[in-house]
């Protein structure tokens, strides 16, 4: 990224990197002549491999198992990785509605989705509710927070947030 960015006379300004969903870095890039010195990376590409078929397995056995009766659930957050999340959760494309804050959403949906996106003043609160916001390490514990101020009580969380890492 360091290489490209000088390519364009700019400079890394600041940058975090986000262990808890699979390795994301954010960059800041600007103009200033700011340069940060950035330690090389040790990247294990077999570590990786296999923490890629560990996430893959135990999305396969949620989908398979968690979601079978998907007809009984509703989704909310309707985020921008929500699509790349039923990628891994194919049973997460028959929903009917997914529910989300943001107003202009609603009466729409993904392209690579079936479920509606809508008001939450229409939640059931007695079908269960599946997090399909993973936007951010905050979204999940924010959403459940508020899907229990709503007063939902089944609520699932899909297995990006809490797999452990070896």
């Amino acid at each position: 990224i360091n290489k490209l960015l000088n390519l364009n006379n700019l400079y890394i300004n600041r940058y975090e990197y986000d262990d808890s969903h699979f390795g994301t870095l954010r960059v800041v890039a600007t103009r200033k002549k700011n340069k940060i010195k950035i330690a090389k990376a040790n990247i294990n590409f077999r570590t990786i491999k296999k923490n890629f078929k560990y996430f893959s397995t135990k999305c396969k056995t949620f989908n398979a198992i968690k979601l079978n009766d998907i007809k009984n659930y509703q989704g909310f957050g309707a985020g921008i990785l929500t699509p790349v999340l039923s990628y891994f959760l194919p049973n997460l494309k028959k929903l009917k509605y997914i529910y989300d804050d943001n107003s202009k959403k609603f009466k729409t949906k993904f392209i690579t989705m079936n479920p509606i996106i809508e008001n939450p003043k229409f939640i059931n609160k007695n079908k269960k509710i599946i997090v399909t916001s993973t936007s951010t390490n905050f979204a999940p514990r924010d959403i459940i927070k508020r899907l229990s101020k709503l007063g939902c009580r089944q609520i699932v969380l899909p297995p990006t947030f809490n797999i452990k890492y070896f």
